[in-house]
């Protein structure tokens, strides 16, 4: 074969394999991704599938069948999915929540300051608004669409950082609710795990855009479902419900590291 011809076979070579090579991060606009398309159809092909490795299908779908994505990109597409929230919708507080609500001082302060870097990340300021009950139950929680409630108790075992990471956690439930809420009358434990991881990967992805540690979200979990378990003997180590804190934890590291090699194939 002359050189020619060999020149010719390689470029014919390398087309095919670029037909086929899947997107990388730089050729997808983070603004045509579809998270809760993406999570209903991984909802729906596994649904009768409990085989499949959830860490690497939350891999997947934060990733949007790409290679990698930056956590800027991640942060684009999760605000370009973000429902439309009216400032002046009323937030609906359970009864008993209610009556418990503390709404000023040191303690809402505190609250305030700390989840306000997400709010403003993501640009729902004066839209999704922090709210503090008293209880002695660590809970964070979304109240759909428009409040991030969290509990005095949770307050007390978390350090700031902890509490945004929960934050982070929380607020792309907004993307996931109608899918999380058909789970949840379904019973469909499955489903309720993937929508948990999709939330922990944004989690990392926003703490990384905050200069925070992703593993503050682990750490977080961590400190939560201790005091569930030796103060309300309340846990769920199979997973059943949620993902068990061994496998969250092996996706925000495996999210971390992505994050890493994308900072270092940038600066190059």
């Amino acid at each position: 074969m002359n050189a020619q011809k060999a020149l010719v076979v390689l470029l014919a070579l390398t087309i095919s394999i670029s037909a086929f090579a899947a997107p990388n991060s730089y050729e997808i606009k983070p603004e045509s991704i579809s998270y809760q398309q993406l999570l209903a159809d991984s909802i729906a092909q596994h649904k009768n599938n409990s085989k499949f490795d959830e860490v690497e299908e939350a891999l997947r779908l934060i990733n949007a069948n790409t290679s990698q994505l930056a956590p800027a990109q991640i942060i684009t597409a999760i605000k370009g999915n973000l429902p439309t929230i009216d400032a002046n919708a009323k937030i609906r507080v359970l009864p008993e929540m209610r009556e418990a609500l503390i709404l000023k001082g040191d303690q809402y302060n505190r609250l305030a300051a700390a989840v306000a870097p997400v709010l403003k990340l993501y640009q729902v300021e004066g839209r999704v608004f922090p709210l503090l009950y008293r209880s002695q139950q660590p809970v964070a929680a979304l109240i759909y669409p428009n409040a991030l409630v969290f509990s005095t108790r949770q307050m007390d075992i978390l350090n700031d950082n902890e509490l945004a990471a929960l934050a982070a956690h929380e607020l792309p439930h907004l993307i996931a609710n109608p899918l999380f809420r058909k789970a949840i009358d379904d019973k469909d434990k499955s489903a309720i795990r993937t929508i948990e991881f999709f939330c922990d990967a944004t989690a990392a992805a926003t703490l990384e855009m905050l200069q925070k540690n992703p593993h503050c979200l682990i750490d977080a979990l961590y400190k939560t479902e201790q005091i569930l378990e030796l103060e309300y003997s309340a846990t769920d180590s199979s997973g059943e419900a949620h993902p068990p804190l061994g496998q969250r934890d092996r996706l925000n590291k495996a999210m971390t590291k992505q994050f890493t090699l994308i900072a270092q194939a940038t600066s190059k």
